[in-house]
C-alpha cells in the first residue's frame, strides 16, 4: 500500500536534510502559524506519491504521512501539529533519561515530541498495531535519526493471540481492534482487514525495568491494555499514564468500572487534561461517565 516499504531506508536518511529546512525547492503545501515563533521551521508538507507524503512540523521534526488520511494525515499536513494539548502534557511529564512506552504510535507525531524530550539518555519502546502505518512511522523515526526509538508492530491486549484490526484508508488513526460481529457489519464492508499479532504489554516490555510514562491512543482498548500490564506497573511506582479516555466500543474490550476500581486500589488518581493543557482532577463518578477526552493518571499528586 505505502511506498516506504518499497523504497526501503535510504528513502528518509536521503530526504532529511533538505526537508528539515535546509531546502531550495518549493513544497505542496506551507503553512505557518499566527502563535508561531519568528524563528521556528516553516510548516511544509511534500506529496511523493499517492499514498505518501512527509510534513515538517511546528517544531522542525519530519513526521511521514498518508495524503489520503483524513483522521491525522491531512491534519498533520495542513497544521504541522497534532493534539497540542496532550503534546504540552508529555513534555512537562518527561525529563533526560526518562524510559517511555508509546502504544498506537500511528506515524508518529507524539513518538517524535517525546524522544526528543527525554534525549539520547532515554529509550522509547513505540508499538503501532496497523502494518501500513508502522511503515510509516519506521520512517518518521529513521528520518528523525532517533536511534533510541524501538518499535514493534503488534496489537497490545489483555491477552495474547491473533486479532483482526479494522481500518479505512481515508481514517488510519481510527483503526480498531475487531469485536464479534464486525466481520458481518455492512457498515464495516470499506474497512481493510488486518490479521496481527497480539501481545499483553507484560510480555513486550519484560526487558525494560520500569516505565516512567506510557501513552496510549488506543480507541477504548486502555484498559484491558493495563489489565495486561500489572507486573510493568508494579516495578514502575512513578509511572503516569497518558490516554484518550471515553471510546465509545471501550465497554467491549474491558469492565470500565472493573478497571477503574483496579486502578484505585492501585493509588491511581485521575486529572483530565484542558485545552490549555492544564490538569483537572477527576472523581470515579467522573471518570465513569465517560466524556470523551484525554486524561492523565498518577499515584503522584501532579500540578
Amino acid at each position: 500500500m505505502f511506498a516506504p516499504r518499497r523504497h526501503g531506508w535510504s528513502l528518509p536518511r536521503v530526504l532529511a536534510d533538505r526537508l528539515a529546512g535546509r531546502d531550495r525547492g518549493e513544497a505542496s503545501t506551507r503553512r505557518e502559524g499566527p502563535q508561531a515563533e519568528e524563528s521556528a521551521p516553516s510548516v511544509a508538507a511534500w506529496r511523493l506519491g499517492d499514498r505518501l507524503g512527509v510534513v515538517r512540523m511546528r517544531s522542525g521534526d519530519l513526521v511521514f504521512y498518508d495524503p489520503h488520511d483524513k483522521s491525522l494525515g491531512i491534519p498533520v499536513e495542513q497544521s504541522g501539529e497534532w493534539e497540542p494539548d496532550v503534546t504540552l502534557v508529555l513534555k512537562r511529564l518527561l525529563q533526560p533519561g526518562a524510559r517511555v512506552i508509546d502504544v498506537g504510535s500511528n506515524i508518529g507525531c507524539h513518538v517524535v515530541t517525546m524522544a526528543r524530550a527525554i534525549g539520547d539518555g532515554g529509550s522509547l519502546l513505540a508499538i503501532e498495531a496497523h502494518p501500513d502505518v508502522a511503515d510509516l512511522l519506521r520512517c518518521t523515526v529513521a528520518a528523525n535519526h532517533l536511534r533510541h526509538v524501538r518499535i514493534i508492530q503488534a496489537a497490545v491486549l489483555d491477552r495474547s493471540g491473533e486479532v483482526e484490526l479494522f481500518a479505512r484508508d481515508d481514517d488510519l488513526g481510527g483503526g480498531a481492534v475487531g469485536l464479534p460481529g464486525w466481520q458481518d457489519d455492512p457498515w464495516l464492508r470499506e474497512h481493510r482487514r488486518h490479521r496481527v499479532k497480539a501481545a499483553t504489554l507484560d510480555d513486550l516490555a519484560a526487558d525494560i525495568d520500569r516505565a516512567d510514562l506510557i501513552h496510549m491512543d488506543v480507541e477504548g482498548c486502555e484498559l484491558a491494555i493495563l489489565a495486561g500490564a500489572q507486573q510493568l506497573l508494579s516495578r514502575s511506582p512513578e509511572v503516569k499514564i497518558v490516554c484518550e479516555w471515553g471510546a465509545y466500543h471501550a465497554p467491549s474490550y474491558f469492565d470500565i468500572e472493573a478497571g477503574l476500581d483496579r486502578l484505585i486500589a492501585g493509588d491511581f488518581s485521575f486529572w483530565r487534561i484542558a485545552p490549555d493543557g492544564s490538569l483537572l482532577p477527576q472523581t470515579r463518578e467522573q471518570m465513569l461517565a465517560r466524556e470523551f477526552c484525554d486524561v492523565v493518571m498518577a499515584r503522584q499528586e501532579l500540578g
